[in-house]
Protein backbone atom coordinates (compact mmCIF):
# COMPACT_ATOMS: atom_id res chain seq x y z
CA UNK A 1 0.00 0.00 0.00
CA UNK A 2 1.34 3.79 -1.10
CA UNK A 3 1.21 5.97 1.86
CA UNK A 4 -1.26 8.97 2.25
CA UNK A 5 0.27 11.93 1.17
CA UNK A 6 -1.66 15.43 2.64
CA UNK A 7 -0.94 17.63 -0.04
CA UNK A 8 -2.16 21.22 -0.13
CA UNK A 9 -4.62 20.39 -3.35
CA UNK A 10 -5.77 17.80 -0.70
CA UNK A 11 -6.43 19.69 2.13
CA UNK A 12 -8.28 22.37 0.44
CA UNK A 13 -10.84 19.51 -0.79
CA UNK A 14 -11.09 18.24 2.76
CA UNK A 15 -11.78 21.43 3.83
CA UNK A 16 -14.43 21.94 1.02
CA UNK A 17 -16.44 18.79 2.17
CA UNK A 18 -15.99 19.56 5.60
CA UNK A 19 -17.97 23.53 5.41
CA UNK A 20 -20.65 21.33 3.14
CA UNK A 21 -21.82 18.54 5.69
CA UNK A 22 -22.08 21.58 8.40
CA UNK A 23 -24.21 23.13 6.27
CA UNK A 24 -26.21 20.15 5.71
CA UNK A 25 -26.01 19.45 9.13
CA UNK A 26 -27.14 22.95 10.40
CA UNK A 27 -29.81 22.96 7.92
CA UNK A 28 -31.34 19.54 9.21
CA UNK A 29 -31.56 20.52 12.58
CA UNK A 30 -32.69 23.95 12.01
CA UNK A 31 -35.81 22.10 9.97
CA UNK A 32 -36.28 19.48 12.27
CA UNK A 33 -35.84 22.18 15.40
CA UNK A 34 -38.34 24.82 13.18
CA UNK A 35 -41.37 21.59 12.48
CA UNK A 36 -41.31 20.41 16.54
CA UNK A 37 -40.84 24.01 17.71
CA UNK A 38 -44.19 24.90 15.13
CA UNK A 39 -45.85 21.67 16.19
CA UNK A 40 -45.51 22.57 20.45
CA UNK A 41 -46.68 26.11 19.55
CA UNK A 42 -49.69 25.01 17.20
CA UNK A 43 -50.48 22.54 19.81
CA UNK A 44 -50.32 24.71 23.03
CA UNK A 45 -51.68 27.90 20.92
CA UNK A 46 -54.85 25.54 19.46
CA UNK A 47 -55.01 23.63 23.02
CA UNK A 48 -55.09 27.78 25.00
CA UNK A 49 -57.44 28.89 22.26
CA UNK A 50 -59.56 26.13 22.69
CA UNK A 51 -59.74 26.21 25.89
CA UNK A 52 -60.53 30.22 26.59
CA UNK A 53 -62.60 29.70 23.42
CA UNK A 54 -65.12 27.40 25.21
CA UNK A 55 -65.22 29.47 28.30
CA UNK A 56 -65.69 33.19 27.76
CA UNK A 57 -66.87 33.30 23.76
CA UNK A 58 -70.43 32.70 23.16
CA UNK A 59 -70.99 31.07 19.29
CA UNK A 60 -71.70 33.80 16.43
CA UNK A 61 -74.96 34.06 14.54
CA UNK A 62 -74.18 32.47 11.29
CA UNK A 63 -75.75 34.29 7.99
CA UNK A 64 -75.32 33.26 4.07
CA UNK A 65 -72.85 35.98 2.35
CA UNK A 66 -75.16 38.49 1.11
CA UNK A 67 -73.89 39.05 -2.65
CA UNK A 68 -77.64 40.34 -3.68
CA UNK A 69 -80.10 42.37 -1.97
CA UNK A 70 -82.04 39.38 -0.51
CA UNK A 71 -80.12 36.33 0.89
CA UNK A 72 -83.46 34.51 0.23
CA UNK A 73 -84.15 31.13 -0.10
CA UNK A 74 -87.46 30.01 -2.21
CA UNK A 75 -88.19 26.20 -1.89
CA UNK A 76 -91.23 24.26 -3.43
CA UNK A 77 -90.47 21.07 -1.13
CA UNK A 78 -92.98 19.19 -3.56
CA UNK A 79 -93.72 19.92 -7.01
CA UNK A 80 -97.57 20.27 -7.82
CA UNK A 81 -99.76 17.58 -9.83
CA UNK A 82 -102.81 19.21 -11.33
CA UNK A 83 -106.25 19.01 -9.78
CA UNK A 84 -109.32 19.01 -11.86
CA UNK A 85 -112.25 20.71 -10.52
CA UNK A 86 -114.96 23.26 -11.54
CA UNK A 87 -114.18 22.88 -15.01
CA UNK A 88 -110.91 23.27 -14.53
CA UNK A 89 -106.99 22.82 -13.45
CA UNK A 90 -105.59 24.02 -10.36
CA UNK A 91 -101.88 23.82 -9.34
CA UNK A 92 -101.60 23.47 -5.77
CA UNK A 93 -98.42 23.20 -4.17
CA UNK A 94 -96.43 25.33 -0.99
CA UNK A 95 -93.54 27.68 -1.53
CA UNK A 96 -90.67 27.97 1.44
CA UNK A 97 -89.45 31.34 1.75
CA UNK A 98 -86.54 31.73 4.28
CA UNK A 99 -84.28 34.80 5.28
CA UNK A 100 -80.21 33.64 5.72
CA UNK A 101 -79.44 37.41 6.22
CA UNK A 102 -78.67 39.35 8.90
CA UNK A 103 -81.64 41.86 9.05
CA UNK A 104 -85.44 41.62 8.61
CA UNK A 105 -86.52 41.63 4.53
CA UNK A 106 -90.24 42.39 3.55
CA UNK A 107 -91.85 39.70 1.19
CA UNK A 108 -93.59 42.79 -0.79
CA UNK A 109 -94.85 40.06 -4.07
CA UNK A 110 -95.02 36.63 -5.10
CA UNK A 111 -95.69 35.52 -8.23
CA UNK A 112 -96.53 32.02 -9.68
CA UNK A 113 -94.70 31.45 -13.33
CA UNK A 114 -95.98 28.42 -15.47
CA UNK A 115 -93.58 27.96 -18.33
CA UNK A 116 -91.89 31.42 -17.86
CA UNK A 117 -95.80 32.96 -18.32
CA UNK A 118 -97.23 35.04 -15.43
CA UNK A 119 -100.24 32.27 -13.66
CA UNK A 120 -101.15 34.63 -10.84
CA UNK A 121 -99.97 37.47 -8.10
CA UNK A 122 -99.69 37.65 -4.82
CA UNK A 123 -99.57 41.19 -2.58
CA UNK A 124 -100.73 42.55 0.45
CA UNK A 125 -103.88 40.72 2.05
CA UNK A 126 -103.95 37.95 -0.92
CA UNK A 127 -100.31 37.14 0.55
CA UNK A 128 -100.84 37.23 4.21
CA UNK A 129 -104.02 35.07 4.09
CA UNK A 130 -102.30 32.40 2.25
CA UNK A 131 -98.80 32.43 4.58
CA UNK A 132 -98.14 31.22 7.67
CA UNK A 133 -94.61 32.53 10.03
CA UNK A 134 -93.25 29.31 11.82
CA UNK A 135 -93.99 29.91 15.40
CA UNK A 136 -96.04 32.57 14.77
CA UNK A 137 -99.59 33.22 14.70
CA UNK A 138 -101.23 33.92 11.20
CA UNK A 139 -101.89 37.58 10.81
CA UNK A 140 -104.27 39.31 8.06
CA UNK A 141 -102.71 42.85 7.91
CA UNK A 142 -102.33 44.52 4.29
CA UNK A 143 -98.65 45.21 5.36
CA UNK A 144 -96.06 43.15 3.24
CA UNK A 145 -94.96 39.68 4.98
CA UNK A 146 -92.13 40.70 7.05
CA UNK A 147 -89.05 37.71 7.81
CA UNK A 148 -86.55 38.26 10.73
CA UNK A 149 -83.51 36.86 10.33
CA UNK A 150 -83.51 33.08 10.26
CA UNK A 151 -87.46 33.14 9.99
CA UNK A 152 -89.13 30.60 7.44
CA UNK A 153 -92.63 31.13 5.97
CA UNK A 154 -94.99 28.83 4.13
CA UNK A 155 -96.94 30.25 1.08
CA UNK A 156 -100.10 28.07 0.44
CA UNK A 157 -101.25 28.51 -3.10
CA UNK A 158 -103.96 27.34 -4.96
CA UNK A 159 -103.22 28.56 -8.42
CA UNK A 160 -106.66 27.97 -10.82
CA UNK A 161 -106.32 28.04 -14.61
CA UNK A 162 -108.45 29.17 -17.00
CA UNK A 163 -110.97 27.13 -18.65
CA UNK A 164 -109.41 24.40 -20.69
CA UNK A 165 -106.19 25.90 -20.54
CA UNK A 166 -103.87 22.73 -20.16
CA UNK A 167 -100.99 22.46 -17.58
CA UNK A 168 -97.47 23.98 -17.55
CA UNK A 169 -94.71 21.59 -17.82
CA UNK A 170 -92.87 23.38 -15.26
CA UNK A 171 -93.26 26.71 -12.39
CA UNK A 172 -91.38 28.44 -10.55
CA UNK A 173 -92.03 31.28 -8.39
CA UNK A 174 -90.71 35.34 -8.60
CA UNK A 175 -90.05 37.19 -5.42
CA UNK A 176 -90.01 40.99 -4.57
CA UNK A 177 -88.40 41.60 -1.65
CA UNK A 178 -87.85 44.94 0.31
CA UNK A 179 -85.36 45.04 3.39
CA UNK A 180 -85.23 47.88 5.78
CA UNK A 181 -83.15 50.47 3.78
CA UNK A 182 -86.16 50.04 0.85
CA UNK A 183 -83.49 48.34 -1.59
CA UNK A 184 -85.76 46.36 -3.88
CA UNK A 185 -84.60 42.78 -5.53
CA UNK A 186 -86.32 40.47 -7.64
CA UNK A 187 -85.36 36.76 -6.52
CA UNK A 188 -86.31 33.87 -8.92
CA UNK A 189 -86.76 30.48 -7.79
CA UNK A 190 -85.41 27.35 -9.50
CA UNK A 191 -88.01 25.44 -11.72
CA UNK A 192 -89.71 22.57 -10.63
CA UNK A 193 -91.56 20.19 -13.04
CA UNK A 194 -95.24 19.63 -12.99
CA UNK A 195 -96.25 15.83 -12.39
CA UNK A 196 -98.66 14.64 -14.76
CA UNK A 197 -102.68 14.02 -13.94
CA UNK A 198 -103.50 10.48 -12.60
CA UNK A 199 -106.47 8.07 -13.59
CA UNK A 200 -109.92 8.64 -12.19
CA UNK A 201 -110.98 6.89 -9.35
CA UNK A 202 -114.17 5.07 -8.04
CA UNK A 203 -115.98 6.11 -4.71
CA UNK A 204 -114.80 5.23 -1.92
CA UNK A 205 -118.05 5.10 0.05
CA UNK A 206 -121.05 3.26 -0.96
CA UNK A 207 -124.22 4.27 -2.15
CA UNK A 208 -126.03 7.14 -0.25
CA UNK A 209 -125.82 11.04 0.09
CA UNK A 210 -122.35 12.21 1.66
CA UNK A 211 -120.88 15.49 2.64
CA UNK A 212 -116.88 16.08 1.67
CA UNK A 213 -115.99 17.63 4.77
CA UNK A 214 -112.93 18.95 4.85
CA UNK A 215 -112.07 18.32 1.24
CA UNK A 216 -109.75 19.82 -1.17
CA UNK A 217 -109.37 23.35 -0.55
CA UNK A 218 -106.91 26.36 -0.39
CA UNK A 219 -108.36 27.12 3.73
CA UNK A 220 -108.88 23.22 4.76
CA UNK A 221 -107.85 22.47 7.88
CA UNK A 222 -106.33 19.03 5.67
CA UNK A 223 -103.97 21.28 3.57
CA UNK A 224 -102.52 23.54 5.91
CA UNK A 225 -102.12 20.30 8.24
CA UNK A 226 -98.14 19.95 8.13
CA UNK A 227 -96.40 16.54 9.57
CA UNK A 228 -93.19 16.29 10.72
CA UNK A 229 -92.22 12.47 11.21
CA UNK A 230 -89.20 11.24 10.25
CA UNK A 231 -86.59 14.02 10.01
CA UNK A 232 -89.04 15.74 7.15
CA UNK A 233 -92.64 17.89 7.18
CA UNK A 234 -94.86 16.99 4.77
CA UNK A 235 -98.79 17.30 4.14
CA UNK A 236 -100.21 13.74 3.82
CA UNK A 237 -103.75 14.90 3.52
CA UNK A 238 -103.34 18.07 1.16
CA UNK A 239 -106.17 17.00 -0.42
CA UNK A 240 -108.29 14.46 2.01
CA UNK A 241 -111.60 14.13 2.30
CA UNK A 242 -114.03 13.29 5.16
CA UNK A 243 -116.97 11.54 3.31
CA UNK A 244 -119.58 12.21 6.25
CA UNK A 245 -123.09 10.24 5.09
CA UNK A 246 -126.77 12.45 5.03
CA UNK A 247 -129.72 10.66 5.83
CA UNK A 248 -133.03 11.54 3.87
CA UNK A 249 -133.78 14.37 6.62
CA UNK A 250 -130.52 16.32 6.12
CA UNK A 251 -129.10 15.37 9.14
CA UNK A 252 -125.69 13.78 9.98
CA UNK A 253 -127.57 11.58 12.79
CA UNK A 254 -130.76 11.08 14.91
CA UNK A 255 -131.26 11.24 18.09
CA UNK A 256 -128.65 11.51 20.89
CA UNK A 257 -125.55 12.87 18.63
CA UNK A 258 -123.20 11.73 21.05
CA UNK A 259 -123.61 8.21 20.05
CA UNK A 260 -122.03 7.09 17.02
CA UNK A 261 -124.31 4.46 16.18
CA UNK A 262 -126.77 7.06 15.45
CA UNK A 263 -124.86 8.43 12.07
CA UNK A 264 -126.35 7.86 9.38
CA UNK A 265 -122.94 6.81 8.32
CA UNK A 266 -121.92 4.45 11.04
CA UNK A 267 -121.52 1.17 9.81
CA UNK A 268 -121.83 2.24 5.73
CA UNK A 269 -119.05 0.40 3.24
CA UNK A 270 -115.91 1.43 2.49
CA UNK A 271 -114.71 0.63 -1.06
CA UNK A 272 -111.70 -0.02 -2.89
CA UNK A 273 -111.40 2.86 -5.25
CA UNK A 274 -109.26 0.84 -7.56
CA UNK A 275 -107.51 -2.63 -8.10
CA UNK A 276 -104.32 -3.59 -6.02
CA UNK A 277 -102.62 -4.68 -2.71
CA UNK A 278 -102.67 -4.33 0.75
CA UNK A 279 -99.91 -3.16 2.43
CA UNK A 280 -101.22 -1.65 6.03
CA UNK A 281 -104.57 -2.97 7.91
CA UNK A 282 -105.59 -2.29 11.09
CA UNK A 283 -108.76 -3.48 12.98
CA UNK A 284 -108.22 -3.33 16.79
CA UNK A 285 -109.08 0.06 18.14
CA UNK A 286 -112.69 0.74 19.92
CA UNK A 287 -114.76 3.37 18.06
CA UNK A 288 -115.39 5.95 20.12
CA UNK A 289 -118.25 8.50 21.41
CA UNK A 290 -118.96 11.18 18.72
CA UNK A 291 -118.24 14.83 19.91
CA UNK A 292 -115.66 13.69 22.79
CA UNK A 293 -112.07 15.33 22.19
CA UNK A 294 -109.31 12.96 22.45
CA UNK A 295 -107.77 13.82 25.88
CA UNK A 296 -104.11 12.37 24.60
CA UNK A 297 -101.36 15.34 24.21
CA UNK A 298 -99.31 13.70 21.46
CA UNK A 299 -100.72 10.57 19.08
CA UNK A 300 -98.57 8.28 17.23
CA UNK A 301 -100.01 7.81 13.65
CA UNK A 302 -101.43 4.45 14.12
CA UNK A 303 -103.37 5.86 17.26
CA UNK A 304 -104.68 9.19 15.00
CA UNK A 305 -105.99 7.52 11.96
CA UNK A 306 -107.70 4.23 14.25
CA UNK A 307 -108.74 1.43 12.30
CA UNK A 308 -107.52 1.70 8.58
CA UNK A 309 -106.26 0.15 5.62
CA UNK A 310 -104.04 1.57 3.11
CA UNK A 311 -104.19 -0.09 -0.78
CA UNK A 312 -100.68 -0.03 -2.94
CA UNK A 313 -102.31 1.29 -6.51
CA UNK A 314 -100.75 1.30 -9.90
CA UNK A 315 -98.87 4.59 -10.92
CA UNK A 316 -96.91 4.48 -7.69
CA UNK A 317 -99.90 5.44 -5.43
CA UNK A 318 -101.49 4.67 -1.75
CA UNK A 319 -105.29 5.12 -0.80
CA UNK A 320 -106.08 5.30 2.58
CA UNK A 321 -109.09 4.76 3.82
CA UNK A 322 -109.49 5.47 7.67
CA UNK A 323 -111.41 5.93 10.98
CA UNK A 324 -113.17 2.20 10.27
CA UNK A 325 -115.14 0.05 12.88
CA UNK A 326 -113.44 -1.93 15.03
CA UNK A 327 -114.11 -5.10 13.37
CA UNK A 328 -115.53 -4.38 10.27
CA UNK A 329 -112.05 -4.88 8.19
CA UNK A 330 -112.61 -7.58 5.45
CA UNK A 331 -108.83 -7.60 4.14
CA UNK A 332 -105.58 -8.25 5.65
CA UNK A 333 -101.72 -7.04 4.61
CA UNK A 334 -100.86 -9.16 1.40
CA UNK A 335 -103.96 -9.16 -0.08
CA UNK A 336 -104.99 -8.45 -3.71
CA UNK A 337 -108.10 -6.11 -3.75
CA UNK A 338 -109.99 -5.02 -6.83
CA UNK A 339 -111.99 -1.84 -7.68
CA UNK A 340 -115.62 -1.81 -5.89
CA UNK A 341 -114.58 -4.91 -3.06
CA UNK A 342 -115.96 -3.65 0.06
CA UNK A 343 -112.75 -3.38 2.36
CA UNK A 344 -114.81 -2.26 5.53
CA UNK A 345 -117.28 0.26 7.85
CA UNK A 346 -117.52 3.48 8.66
CA UNK A 347 -116.63 3.76 12.01
CA UNK A 348 -115.39 6.65 14.83
CA UNK A 349 -111.85 5.34 15.67
CA UNK A 350 -108.60 7.39 16.34
CA UNK A 351 -109.02 11.53 16.12
CA UNK A 352 -112.00 12.14 15.17
CA UNK A 353 -115.12 13.76 16.55
CA UNK A 354 -117.87 11.97 14.61
CA UNK A 355 -118.69 8.83 12.32
CA UNK A 356 -116.86 9.47 8.82
CA UNK A 357 -114.28 7.91 6.88
CA UNK A 358 -111.42 9.94 6.13
CA UNK A 359 -109.97 9.14 2.36
CA UNK A 360 -106.36 10.36 0.68
CA UNK A 361 -104.02 9.74 -1.90
CA UNK A 362 -100.65 9.81 -1.27
CA UNK A 363 -97.11 8.89 -3.08
CA UNK A 364 -95.95 6.45 -0.30
CA UNK A 365 -97.19 3.83 2.07
CA UNK A 366 -96.98 5.32 5.52
CA UNK A 367 -100.14 6.70 6.72
CA UNK A 368 -98.98 10.11 7.81
CA UNK A 369 -95.07 10.83 6.46
CA UNK A 370 -95.72 11.09 2.79
CA UNK A 371 -96.58 13.67 0.50
CA UNK A 372 -100.53 13.71 -0.15
CA UNK A 373 -102.07 13.67 -3.65
CA UNK A 374 -104.61 14.65 -6.00
CA UNK A 375 -107.57 12.83 -6.98
CA UNK A 376 -110.54 12.51 -9.40
CA UNK A 377 -113.54 10.05 -9.25
CA UNK A 378 -115.05 8.89 -12.23
CA UNK A 379 -118.40 9.75 -11.82
CA UNK A 380 -120.80 11.35 -8.92
CA UNK A 381 -123.93 13.85 -8.91
CA UNK A 382 -123.31 17.28 -7.81
CA UNK A 383 -126.07 18.20 -5.52
CA UNK A 384 -125.27 21.09 -3.35
CA UNK A 385 -123.05 22.16 -1.00
CA UNK A 386 -123.04 23.38 2.64
CA UNK A 387 -122.77 26.90 3.36
CA UNK A 388 -122.35 26.45 7.61
CA UNK A 389 -120.76 22.98 8.62
CA UNK A 390 -120.90 24.33 12.35
CA UNK A 391 -124.90 24.22 11.82
CA UNK A 392 -124.70 20.99 9.81
CA UNK A 393 -122.75 19.07 13.04
CA UNK A 394 -125.39 21.47 15.45
CA UNK A 395 -127.86 18.99 13.92
CA UNK A 396 -129.54 21.64 11.49
CA UNK A 397 -130.80 20.00 8.20
CA UNK A 398 -129.47 20.92 4.50
CA UNK A 399 -131.95 22.29 2.33
CA UNK A 400 -131.21 21.65 -1.38
CA UNK A 401 -131.51 24.38 -3.20
CA UNK A 402 -133.97 24.94 -6.64
CA UNK A 403 -131.52 26.94 -8.44
CA UNK A 404 -129.22 24.65 -8.03
CA UNK A 405 -130.69 21.01 -9.34
CA UNK A 406 -128.01 17.92 -9.37
CA UNK A 407 -125.69 17.50 -12.56
CA UNK A 408 -123.80 14.70 -13.06
CA UNK A 409 -119.89 15.23 -12.95
CA UNK A 410 -117.44 13.23 -14.36
CA UNK A 411 -112.90 12.74 -13.92
CA UNK A 412 -113.19 15.84 -11.18
CA UNK A 413 -112.08 15.86 -8.15
CA UNK A 414 -114.81 17.01 -4.96
CA UNK A 415 -114.28 20.03 -2.98
CA UNK A 416 -114.79 21.02 0.24
CA UNK A 417 -118.13 21.15 1.56
CA UNK A 418 -119.76 19.85 -1.62
CA UNK A 419 -122.56 17.38 -1.11
CA UNK A 420 -122.64 14.63 -3.36
CA UNK A 421 -124.70 11.09 -4.43
CA UNK A 422 -122.97 8.35 -5.39
CA UNK A 423 -125.03 5.75 -7.25
CA UNK A 424 -124.03 2.08 -6.43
Amino acid sequence: MRPYRLTRSRCVRARRRLRLAATFVVGVVASVTASVTASVTASVTASVTASVTVSVTAPRAIFAQQVGSAPLEIRVLDAPTPLRALGRLHLVHEVHLTNFGARAVSIAQLDAVGDSVLLETYTGVRLRQRSVTLGQAPAMSATDLVLEPGQRAIAYLWVSLGVAAASPRTVQQRVVVRDNALAVDTVMSASVLVHAEYSPLDAAAGRGTWVAIRGPSNTSGHRRSFVAMGGDARVPQRFAVDWAMLGDDGRLFHGDSTIAANWYGFGQSVIAVASGSMVYAVDCIPDRAAFVVSSVPVMRAREATGNAVVVAMDGGRFATFAHLKRGSVRVKVGDRVIAGQVLGAVGNSGNTLGPHLHFHVSRAPALLASEGRPFVLREFALVGRVNSLASLLAGTPWQPEAAQPARTVTRESPLENIIVRFAR
